[in-house]
């Protein structure tokens, strides 16, 4: 996804540029899926985050409009402030960090420049990528090196696989969805959790993944001086509008979704 931020950025400067590529490839849908996601590292520059995450975003849907293209915008469940998830679509949002208010401004810009957007909430997405950089990844990068990690046990959230979603995400375009829908996996856990699945999947030593509250987390950060974006400890959405719209999909469980990946692998290797 960063590969795509500075033509999206470009883009935005220099409206000719998606005007050109939407002439070019004649697309019917556009999947604005290109986002700064480093939650920790959009805390040192509210401004940039925002300009990337939500305004260059909403000008390319903007153009996109003008064509008639469907507009789709992958959202997060960090618009909520994580006191009482998981989330209907329909729940008051209240973001508790520049992430999250980025992305919610995004899904605001969009919705009034293309009403008939179609806005994707998902969150702790995992799966086949040829970066391997999401959490799947570093987790088993690290247990495979015989190295600890140590993972929250009082966040959780609902991880979304990677194929799950994208299958999702082209049902409800087909379907002429517009709106708000949440499209994740089928658990909620937290990280800890997900961790040790992943050793157990993959036959590591689930003695190397050590527990970790947030509050010690924080902590920590504080006394090496790193910034450290504030979180919702009950995040997760919940997929009641999207199993309804889309009545035969069933997503995978996390333990599902490992054996799939490394039964059908793509990108870079789940070590």
């Amino acid at each position: 996804m960063k590969s795509a931020i500075p033509f999206i950025l470009n883009a935005a400067t220099t409206p000719n540029k998606i005007v050109d590529l939407l002439t070019a490839t004649r697309p019917s849908t556009l999947y604005l899926c290109a986002a700064s996601t480093w939650v920790d590292g959009c805390e040192a520059d509210e401004e940039s985050t925002v300009h990337v995450n939500a305004v260059a975003p909403a000008l390319v849907a903007q153009v996109a409009a003008t064509f008639g293209v469907k507009v789709v915008l992958f959202s997060t469940d960090y618009v909520f402030d994580g006191r009482c998830g998981p989330y209907l679509e329909t729940d008051d949002v209240c973001p508790v960090n520049v992430y999250g208010r980025s992305k919610l401004k995004a899904e605001e810009l969009i919705s009034d420049v293309c009403p008939s957007a179609l806005i994707i909430r998902t969150t702790v997405v995992y799966g086949p990528e040829d970066a391997g950089k999401n959490f799947a990844y570093h987790i088993c990068t690290r247990l495979s090196q015989g190295e600890t990690v140590q993972c929250i046990t009082d966040q959780f959230t609902t991880p979304t696989y990677n194929r799950d979603l994208a299958e999702m995400a082209v049902r409800l375009v087909n379907e002429d969805c517009s709106g708000i829908y949440n499209c994740v996996g089928d658990e909620r856990m937290n990280r800890h959790e997900f961790a040790v699945i992943l050793a157990e999947e993959l036959g590591y030593d689930t003695r190397l993944v050590e527990s970790i509250t947030t509050c010690d987390l924080e902590s920590r950060a504080q006394r090496e001086g790193r910034l450290m974006a504030k979180r919702g400890l009950n995040l997760g959405l919940l997929m009641s509008k999207t199993s309804s719209q889309l009545p035969h999909f069933q997503a995978r469980s996390v333990r599902e979704s490992i054996k799939h990946w490394l039964a059908h692998p793509r990108g870079k290797l789940l070590q």
